[in-house]
């Protein structure tokens, strides 16, 4: 009776959680994998059909969808691993102890902790080819400034840009944290072996970081892959399409990404049953990344660094 009681109290604490998630997660995963097999239209939902696999043969016969998954494969893989060199190469001289190095952790930190629309914002007007703040210092080397989000060819890195600098500080902290766990008899060990400066970073401090970089990776292809508001933004916003539906994704869908994909086919088009089965494909990427990332991790990441 004990035992049943101390359940009970337990189902209790976590029945909020459990509600929040039935509610606003299994519940519509269900109804977009039910959705993704019929028509469903926003603003005809009566007429609601049951097409089995009509969106799937769609889906692998529509151009735009390949080219979607092209971009977001891009920005991924582009992505990924700069933010997680990035915040490497930042994190290995801040992991020092200094006077003052409080002060430079806290504004390289400080950009995480803007919006990604209001970053989003601030980068067209930096990035804006005719009067932005990049174009200053271009102008003084003789770089003639490209057209960044109005330009098919710059418009992914220009929106590249914004993202590592707004997410590059987050990475850096999990990373600093990890260097800091890693054992100082670790590095004193290597020195008496004569181990130098690369030695030590190659054989001890990647080792060591080796859960915090599979973490910080993993974390960002899950995040790449669902992209959205900073491609949104600067799509409708510095591509010169006026900011209507149809400018999503500009310029020449070089920025089309699998969300907006998404976004515009159920909330412009109205075609929710189609978007449904273009969220399973996020769906069963991120689930299957995911399971290569730790398969990889059980031979690449170690966990074996205490202070025993």
């Amino acid at each position: 009776m004990n035992e049943i009681k101390r359940n009970l109290k337990g189902l209790l604490f976590i029945s909020p959680w459990l509600v929040g998630f039935l509610v606003f997660g299994l519940y519509p995963m269900g109804m977009a994998i039910y959705l993704a097999f019929t028509n469903y239209n926003i603003l005809q939902p009566n007429n609601t059909k049951f097409t089995g696999l009509d969106n799937f043969t769609r889906m692998i016969n529509d151009s735009l969808f390949w080219k979607s998954l092209g971009n977001t494969a891009w920005m991924t893989g582009a992505g990924v691993p700069i933010t997680v060199i990035v915040g490497l190469l930042i994190a290995l001289p801040l992991a020092q102890k200094m006077r003052g190095i409080n002060v430079y952790r806290t504004l390289i930190y400080l950009p995480t902790l803007v919006p990604p629309l209001v970053v989003t914002l601030l980068f067209l007007w930096i990035l804006n080819p005719n009067y932005g703040l990049l174009k200053v210092p271009l102008d003084f080397l003789h770089i003639p400034s490209p057209g960044w989000l109005a330009d098919p060819n710059w418009s992914k890195p220009g929106i590249l840009i914004m993202i590592i600098w707004n997410t590059t500080g987050q990475v850096m902290v999990i990373t600093l944290a990890g260097l800091r766990d890693i054992p100082r008899h670790l590095y004193e060990a290597a020195e008496i072996d004569g181990a130098g400066t690369w030695d030590k970073f190659v054989h001890v401090t990647l080792p060591g970081l080796s859960p915090v970089l599979f973490y910080n990776a993993l974390t960002g292809v899950l995040f790449f892959i669902q992209i959205f508001t900073q491609a949104y933004a600067a799509s409708v916003g510095g591509s010169g399409g006026g900011g209507s539906g149809q400018s999503i994704g500009a310029p020449v869908n070089s920025t089309l990404l699998l969300s907006l994909n998404i976004y515009k086919n159920a909330f412009v088009f109205w075609q929710a049953g189609y978007a449904s089965m273009l969220s399973l494909v996020i769906l069963l990427l991120s689930l299957g990344l995911a399971l290569l990332f730790f398969r990889f991790a059980r031979r690449y990441v170690y966990y074996t660094y205490t202070e025993d």
